[in-house]
């Protein structure tokens, strides 16, 4: 393989067969000159949606299509894809703390669920608690530690939301927010603590963690969900009294893309250009994009999106 069209032609075989046949034949003569075969590599990937194969695909092609001084040659690629395939299964991020509906911390579950914020797995990614994950008691007021890893630090900020609506569909479950965490890249990997409103009501619920990455246009968009059973106290009000309450997708609180530097229309400016450098946290042209978080509540960092 020793054109742009060959390499991006074993990167789209490699990625669409694995996908639609799960090939796992090995390489029956090992990765040399003669035998560069897709099904050499396959059994490197953990298993991808078609969304997460597509992102790969696309991060591939603009990994080994680079300028270079001599053309990728047969051997070059045969070294460099199955490290670059194993590199992409840890990229990105995924909230671990609490342990969410995959039930596996360690487990890859890192790609961006959709590339649009129109999506059911954008909800959450898997419709229903698994029954294998304990599920934690939240005391209403209480502070709980919230954790997750981006292993790509891409520029962005997470919210987390709750939803009493366990039983219904994703599109048609109401969630609220309660947290924002602006450049969610800077505290990947440690507890990073909220205080729960005091006057929630009890009752199962969803705890649903999203990070929008600005490094692209359009956003990358990542979440999880892990379910919890809340405990209330004097202070707790009816679930109707929680306002706003929304749907994620229908219709969605996320623009899919930026048309317009304002949190209803799009997202805030992250690389610098003829203007000069991108604005910080507290300076002008500054904004989280998203939902106001409920009923007025104002601890953890609900006050940089009150006004949305």
């Amino acid at each position: 393989v020793s054109t742009h069209g060959g390499v991006r032609g074993a990167i789209a075989n490699a990625i669409r067969l694995e996908h639609e046949q799960r090939t796992t034949r090995g390489c029956a003569h090992g990765c040399d000159k003669k035998h560069t075969r897709p099904g050499c590599l396959l059994h490197l990937l953990p298993r991808r949606t078609p969304t997460e194969h597509e992102h790969l695909s696309h991060r591939l092609v603009h990994l080994l299509l680079q300028p270079s001084p001599h053309h990728l040659n047969t051997m070059r690629l045969c070294h460099l894809l199955p490290a670059t395939l194993l590199a992409g299964s840890e990229a990105h991020g995924r909230l671990t703390v609490p342990t969410t509906r995959l039930g596996y911390p360690d487990r890859y579950e890192n790609s961006p669920s959709s590339r649009t914020a129109r999506d059911a797995a954008w909800v959450c990614r898997h419709a229903s608690p698994n029954p294998d994950v304990a599920k934690p008691v939240w005391a209403a007021g209480s502070s709980q530690a919230i954790k997750w890893v981006n292993s790509a630090l891409h520029v962005g900020d997470c919210a987390l939301y709750l939803s009493y609506d366990v039983d219904k569909s994703r599109t048609d479950a109401q969630f609220f927010k309660i947290a924002n965490w602006p450049d969610c890249k800077s505290l990947t990997g440690i507890d990073n603590y909220i205080t729960l409103p005091d006057w929630l009501p009890a009752g199962d619920a969803i705890v649903r963690w999203d990070w929008y990455a600005l490094h692209s246009s359009p956003p990358e968009f990542f979440n999880q969900c892990a379910d919890v059973t809340i405990t209330a106290n004097a202070n707790a009000i009816a679930k109707s009294q929680i306002s706003p309450r929304f749907s994620i997708i229908d219709p969605p609180v996320y623009p899919s893309h930026d048309s317009g530097e304002d949190s209803a229309t799009g997202y805030r400016r992250v690389w610098a250009d003829s203007s000069g450098p991108p604005p910080e946290l507290g300076q002008p042209g500054w904004f989280m994009t998203g939902p106001a978080c409920a009923n007025g509540f104002s601890l953890n960092d609900c006050d940089l999106t009150a006004n949305n």
